[in-house]
């Protein structure tokens, strides 16, 4: 789904 992508790729932002 793309809303989940777009929160995981999110969460990699914040992590880095």
């Amino acid at each position: 789904m793309i809303f989940t992508s777009v929160l995981f790729f999110s969460l990699c932002v914040v992590l880095l």
